[in-house]
């Protein structure tokens, strides 16, 4: 896609951004193709369109927990997202690493989207519950709210 084409885009709503994966195996391989497997199944999401993708090199890891030696690797997939819920759900099914907004640089959202939001995140946590998973999240002392 040409970067005129991706600026209107962005103009219309799209969002431009870097997922990057992380991958940590017993074999080279192993982590490489997991990474390439998955950036794959990114891929298949209709919302989300991977303009690029690189693959750094796997390095070895010793001294790991459980293990003498692991191969760690790593994957950035530039992304431009339909809209924010195409990246909260893409974030969430696809779980990066980390999530860099590269544009725009400023958002703007009315009541609907942010409450949507919010009660995707609590449907997940209600979720993960449901399944045994705990999240551990410190509560706010009353000195921070």
């Amino acid at each position: 896609m040409e970067e005129k084409e991706i600026e209107e885009k962005i103009k219309e709503g799209y969002i431009l951004a870097e997922m990057w994966f992380e991958s940590l195996a017993l074999e080279k391989k192993v982590s490489e193709d997991a990474l390439k497997e998955h950036i794959k199944k990114l891929k298949e999401f209709s919302d989300v369109k991977v303009l690029e993708e690189e693959y750094l090199k796997p390095k070895l890891v010793k001294g790991v927990q459980h293990s003498e030696k692991l191969y760690s690797s790593a994957a950035k997939a530039k992304i431009l997202a339909k809209d924010i819920y195409a990246l909260i759900f893409a974030t969430i099914l696809y779980a990066p690493s980390s999530v860099i907004i590269l544009k725009p640089e400023k958002f703007n959202f009315d009541l609907i989207t942010v409450q949507t939001i919010v009660n995707t995140f609590a449907d997940l946590i209600h979720r993960i519950s449901k399944i045994g998973g705990k999240i551990i999240i410190p509560l706010p002392y009353k000195e921070d709210i």
